[in-house]
């Protein structure tokens, strides 16, 4: 499939459904199909550089707002920081200021670090980064880019259950589990070249 814009993509699936004047549901589908993908713990998302540095006294970082999931987080000049559980980083029996060694994901999109800074450190979290929505101001992204038939397929699923067409569905649901399977085949295998590095990794409790 030769396009990579959201106006392509939509006259894709218009295209398929032989149907006009559904230009509003094919943009409703096509939502709800990023925000089921950005929920699926096992999909593949490509990876963002989040660099920060720390304020002395406090030991809680906002997270990007498209943070899905932590691959690795490290510190200048001391190499690599595991992200544990919180529950694991509240029972370990740290200085109540120092330098860092642990950080976990906390609640309100954010990242805890123990111990709390006591100084100006420089670090850098690589993250799985959601999958932006599309928009006319923001026409691609990189799964448009690189697997514009999960995004195709992806969206169908909708719009076939919105027109009630039972006849297409199955065809469609095989189609897009396929190309999401190739995808996630991916996402298993950067797992586990990152084990090495993270204690655990998940989502924000």
């Amino acid at each position: 499939m030769a396009f990579s814009t959201y106006s392509d993509l939509k006259s894709k699936i218009a295209k398929y459904l032989a149907r006009s004047g559904l230009d509003t549901e094919i943009a409703d589908a096509i939502a709800m199909f990023e925000s089921e993908y950005n929920a699926g713990e096992d999909n593949y998302f490509s990876e963002s550089v989040f660099p920060f540095t720390t304020v002395a006294g406090t030991a809680l970082v906002t997270l990007p707002s498209d943070f899905n999931e932590p691959v690795s987080l490290s510190m200048d000049k001391y190499g690599d920081v595991p992200i544990i559980s919180l529950a694991s980083l509240q029972n370990r029996a740290v200085v109540t200021q120092g330098r860092p060694t642990a950080a976990a994901l906390y609640p309100g999109s954010r990242l805890k670090l123990s111990a709390t800074p006591d100084a100006v450190y420089s670090l850098e979290l690589i993250y799985e980064a959601n999958l932006a929505a599309l928009s006319d101001a923001s026409p691609t992204n990189w799964m448009l880019q690189k697997y514009p038939n999960v995004y195709v397929y992806g969206a169908l699923k909708y719009m076939l259950d919105y027109l009630q067409d039972g006849v297409r569905a199955d065809t469609i649901e095989r189609k897009y589990l396929g190309f999401l399977n190739g995808i996630q085949g991916k996402k298993a295998s950067k797992k586990l070249g990152n084990n090495a590095v993270m204690q655990t990794s998940g989502r924000l409790p």
